[in-house]
């Protein structure tokens, strides 16, 4: 649990390696017992999609593809319209990973489709 709320802090970090080094260290500790993740941790996950830096946005929409919880679409999806080819590539293994749609990198057709669901 300590380390947990260590590396969920560590996620807000000013070097951007360490907060990316926080995020894939809060998805294998998330994801080793089977359980579904943690509400906080996913919350804090979401938060990092919205990173500054790419690299973050991009290994966190990746992290996400492997805990594979439903709650987190919906912050998915703008990223299939980020301006980082490795973030919009991520973003989609994540969303068809965790829905089982594949709508590619078409932002209109996820958004529709979010909003129907």
């Amino acid at each position: 649990r300590q380390a947990m709320s260590s590396l969920v802090t560590s996620l807000k970090d000013n070097s951007w390696e360490n907060r990316a080094a926080a995020g894939k260290a809060l998805v294998t500790l998330s994801s080793a017992d089977g359980l579904p993740p943690d509400d906080a941790v996913l919350r804090a996950l979401t938060e990092s999609l919205r990173d500054s830096r790419p690299e973050v946005r991009q290994n966190t929409a990746f992290g996400l593809s492997l805990l594979k919880a439903p709650s987190v679409v919906g912050a998915l999806i703008p990223l299939v319209g980020d301006p980082d080819a490795g973030v919009r590539d991520n973003a989609v293994h994540a969303l068809t990973t965790i829905t089982g749609q594949n709508f590619g990198n078409d932002l209109a057709r996820w958004r529709s489709w979010h909003g129907a669901a």
